[in-house]
């Protein structure tokens, strides 16, 4: 009996220790549990705060985009317009200068046109040939006409008489030969007084006369 009564304090003594530690067990947890709590909600205000501010940045990052975006959009558009302004100014000014052009070669054109006409075409010799096809003869024309007038109390006489009439043509058929005729027209007849070719230059300093023509000697008279 005496066992039985040393047991039972001993037991009730045993449960208070294990009530006791379970309690203070609980209540460490339970302080644990609230700082955990506590820290968990701290750590969400400061990571609401920081989100905030970054939200905040980024607002602003976007409303200085924005504002950026329309000053370049702005900047492009008067870009664009300057360059239609010098697109068409640059247009204008080589179309003024191809006219320019055209007209300068146009002018030179008509000047080579003018400077053909003036010049002819060049006459091409051949050594030794005639150039019958490009012949163009000197002509001249001399006359021998005699008027004679007689007057007196009674009348007025005049007398037209014509003696002669000459036709002269002279032409080089190449740089080195020369043709020459004479032909004389009277009221009677016609015919060639004169008619030959001189070659230059068959010999050093020697000339040959080939036709029909007159030969004149210069008389020497002494004076002496």
């Amino acid at each position: 009996m005496r066992n039985n009564s040393i047991y039972i304090p001993i037991f009730f003594i045993a449960f208070f220790l294990l009530f006791t530690a379970g309690a203070s067990a609980r209540e460490s947890v339970s302080r644990r549990e609230r700082s955990v709590k506590k820290a968990d909600k701290s750590a969400q205000e400061g990571n609401s705060d920081e989100l905030t501010e970054l939200k905040k940045q980024i607002s602003d990052m976007r409303k200085q985009i924005d504002k950026m975006q329309k000053r370049h959009e702005t900047d492009i558009r008067v870009l664009k317009k300057e360059i239609k302004k010098l697109t068409k100014a640059g247009y204008a000014v080589k179309k003024e200068e191809a006219d320019i052009e055209s007209l300068r070669r146009l002018a030179e054109s008509e000047s080579a046109k003018e400077e053909n006409k003036e010049e002819g075409e060049e006459t091409i010799f051949t050594h030794g040939g005639l150039a019958l096809q490009e012949l163009n003869p000197e002509i001249s024309v001399t006359g021998d006409i005699v008027n004679t007038c007689a007057a007196d109390e009674d009348t007025d006489r005049f007398d037209f008489n014509f003696r002669n009439l000459g036709i002269h043509i002279e032409s080089y058929m190449d740089p080195y030969t020369r043709f020459k005729a004479a032909i004389p027209v009277t009221t009677s007849s016609t015919k060639i007084g004169e008619a030959y070719l001189t070659r230059y230059g068959v010999l050093d300093d020697v000339n040959l006369t080939l036709g029909k023509f007159r030969l004149w000697v210069i008389r020497r008279r002494n004076l002496f």
